[in-house]
């Protein structure tokens, strides 16, 4: 099954409308350029509005859509759909002299259906499973009802992600691992649950913005490298303000997003007496994000992200007879994520 942590990819590819955090405290791969600021009028500020005590609830919801094809002698298809909702409180402890604030993150309630190659299934945290249940949804169980810490810029850059240790060990529980890794297995362990499974998902919950004012038709870029099945990929999200509107006592500002890159690497190769030919990822995307600028955060936001790949195999079998495969694989995700409460 598709579970939390195999959606890394797709995760990854939908925060690039948003941000993506480096574990090296106040240092980032993402790079902001080319703000364009429109009309000589002193615009907005894009900052997020911390203080000690806050609490803000965010419901996240996401549609996976994943079908995989291998077409030889023979044909092969896999399809998944996976739609999944959480809920998660964010807890503001404190503010330091630099406006960095220190974020509790909980989440509350997790729920998941699925379909993979006609086989349904269904998660919710509210209910109670058996040790074999448990393993099978070893992912959300270890997440549900769990905190982690982390620290946040007014840009909402996120600078480090601390403190899932609960999260690693009630995973490592499930799976009956618990006494059987050393030390440094763990702390790589923990490395990868971070990198793979709570920081995609807490890059959800904020949207990395400009220093700049802007205004209405005002832009900013942010370009950040990345790696993908051999491929260097440039990836660039283009944000731009659409209006700004009064909702109630609130200013918000409506923002488009997109997404594109450029691939770099090796189409084709060979390796063990099979001859490779991989084609240049395509991806695309796009992002809607409402901030209440009054209010110092996300009010909602919806991205969408499609990735395709496919890749040619040749080879020559026992009996000298050339043999052709193709694998093709695409993944849609649509990711919408709404403010509760704020308090």
């Amino acid at each position: 099954m598709y579970k939390l942590f195999v959606s890394i990819v797709i995760l990854i590819l939908l925060s690039a409308c948003g941000n993506e955090t480096d574990r090296k405290e106040n240092s980032t791969d993402k790079e902001i350029k080319e703000t364009v600021i429109l009309d000589n009028s002193p615009g907005r500020e894009l900052s997020y509005k911390f203080f000690e005590g806050r609490i803000l609830r965010y419901n996240l919801k996401t549609d996976l859509i994943s079908t995989q094809s291998i077409e030889a002698d023979s044909s092969f298809y896999t399809g998944v759909k996976q739609n999944a909702e959480y809920v998660f409180e964010l807890k503001v402890n404190r503010v330091d002299e630099n406006e960095i604030a220190y974020i509790t993150i909980r989440n509350n309630s997790i729920k998941v259906e699925g379909d993979f190659n006609g086989e349904k299934m269904s998660y919710d945290s509210r209910m109670f499973y058996s040790s074999r249940e448990r393993k099978l949804f070893s992912d959300y169980e270890a997440l549900k009802s769990k905190s982690y810490n982390v620290k946040v810029t007014k840009f909402g850059e996120v600078l480090d992600i601390s403190d899932v240790g609960s999260i690693l060990n009630e995973l490592l529980e499930i799976q009956e691992m618990k006494n059987k890794i050393s030390k440094d297995e763990k702390k790589s362990l923990e490395d990868q649950l971070i990198m793979s499974g709570i920081a995609p998902l807490t890059e959800q919950l904020f949207r990395k913005t400009t220093r700049e004012l802007l205004t209405v038709g005002g832009s900013w870029d942010q370009k950040y490298p990345s790696s993908f099945a051999g491929f260097e990929i440039d990836n660039v999200a283009r944000y731009i303000i659409r209006d700004f509107k009064n909702v109630g006592n609130d200013i918000i500002a409506e923002i488009d997003g997109s997404l594109s890159i450029s691939a770099r690497g090796q189409n084709d190769f060979f390796e063990e007496g099979i001859k490779y030919h991989i084609k240049n990822p395509e991806v695309s995307g796009y992002g809607k994000i409402n901030y209440n600028i009054t209010k110092g955060c996300l009010q909602d936001s919806e991205s969408l992200v499609k990735m395709y790949v496919e890749i040619s195999m040749e080879a020559v079998d026992e009996n000298q007879r050339l043999v052709k495969a193709v694998k093709k694989e695409s993944i849609e995700n649509k990711s919408r994520l709404k403010l509760i409460s704020i308090k």
